[in-house]
């Protein structure tokens, strides 16, 4: 089943188009008081908190990344876990939607991998959880992307305060400058 799901998803890398966006300076207002942010640097946070262990409980095989350096934003509205999403500093990151491998500069840091309940979705927390990140590292530059076809995940990252960057296929390759 692996295998073929593998295959599959290379098969359609080269139909798919991803959209990439970098961050502004964040100089937006933020009403952010009935939500906390949670940046989970290891297993060890997992085992304290129970909106961890609950995104954890959905997605066990993502603890790996930890030992890749990646680390886990949680949003948290009024106590209860709403969105997450990844991020990661290498300066080399494969984009497996597209099979596609993108080169950073050392101060840009990769947004990756983001989710929120299905329940949840269309009340803005994935733009909430992105305007918090940028809040709190608003020195930093972040890049971040979505499937072209994604709308919703486009709508969120723009209301974000994300610009585009450029289009990415198997056809062309990014290099941060």
């Amino acid at each position: 089943i692996n295998y073929m799901k593998t295959l599959i998803n290379k098969f359609l890398s080269y139909f798919r188009n991803i959209k990439l966006y970098e961050s502004h300076k964040f100089t937006q207002n933020l009403n952010d008081k009935k939500f906390n942010l949670y940046l989970v640097k290891n297993l060890s946070q997992i085992k304290k908190n129970k909106n961890i262990k609950k995104y954890f409980n959905i997605f066990n095989n993502k603890k790996k990344r930890f030992l890749k350096k990646q680390y886990l934003f949680i949003l948290l509205h009024k106590k209860n876990f709403v969105s997450s999403g990844w991020m990661t500093n290498s300066n080399k990151w494969l984009v497996t939607e597209v099979n596609l491998e993108i080169k950073t500069s050392n101060n840009s840091i990769i947004l990756f991998d983001f989710y929120t309940p299905v329940s949840l979705r269309s009340r803005g927390y994935y733009t909430k959880l992105l305007k918090m990140i940028l809040k709190k590292y608003k020195n930093k530059k972040f890049l971040i992307y979505s499937l072209s076809s994604n709308l919703a995940s486009i709508k969120a990252i723009k209301n974000a305060g994300f610009y585009f960057k450029e289009n990415l296929n198997r056809f062309n390759f990014y290099y941060d400058k």
